[in-house]
């Protein structure tokens, strides 16, 4: 049994990060920052990420993605979520990490490699009533609701599993989360991102 735990391990580790270590290639480029962040240690942000629950939360603002045509549309359009779903995902965990521990410099080049991305992405779908829609990644409500979602997604993850003690703890509580995670909204475009959890529950 422990052979093949291991080999799973090792398999999972490798298609998340690019080597059966587990350390992808990109985060020794986080080490050459010199500066303390966007949020900094003992920020909300890094209390919110820096657990497990992250990995339940993304399967959470997935699901919820589903809700949206345009954003499913992009997907099937555009992602090679069918060839390498653990792959499209590790795309994902690169940006949210690297944003949230990397230096300033490293989070707007993060952001603006998404961007870049988000600039193709655009086409269109058949709604429920047969109306032809178009849709686009950099389409200012679609970002701000992917925006909403993974908020709430982390957020509520966090809350649910992040634990009780110093490592559970959000500095400036939902709100001080909300208001400080609105800054990853800005670096990928979303205008006047909410910044406040009764913002985020309405």
């Amino acid at each position: 049994m422990g052979r093949f735990t291991d080999s799973w391990r090792s398999n999972l580790l490798g298609t998340l990060s690019g080597n059966s270590e587990g350390r992808p290639q990109w985060v020794g480029t986080m080490e050459l920052g010199d500066d303390a962040n966007f949020f900094g240690p003992g920020s909300a942000a890094w209390a919110v990420h820096g657990g497990m629950a992250t990995m339940v939360a993304g399967i959470r603002a997935l699901l919820m993605k589903t809700l949206h045509p345009g954003a499913m549309a992009g997907v099937h359009d555009w992602s090679r979520y069918k060839e390498d779903p653990l792959g499209r995902l590790s795309g994902t965990i690169q940006w949210l990490v690297t944003v949230t521990f990397a230096d300033t410099v490293r989070a707007e080049l993060e952001s603006t490699r998404v961007g870049r991305f988000h600039d193709r992405v655009r086409g269109s779908y058949l709604d429920a009533a047969g109306v032809r829609r178009n849709y686009s990644a950099g389409d200012p409500e679609l970002l701000s609701g992917v925006h909403i979602v993974l908020t709430d997604a982390f957020l509520e993850s966090h809350k649910l599993w992040g634990g009780r003690g110093a490592g559970g703890a959000i500095a400036g509580g939902a709100d001080g989360y909300v208001r400080e995670w609105a800054k990853a909204g800005e670096l990928i475009g979303v205008q006047d991102p909410l910044r406040s959890a009764g913002e985020l529950r309405a």
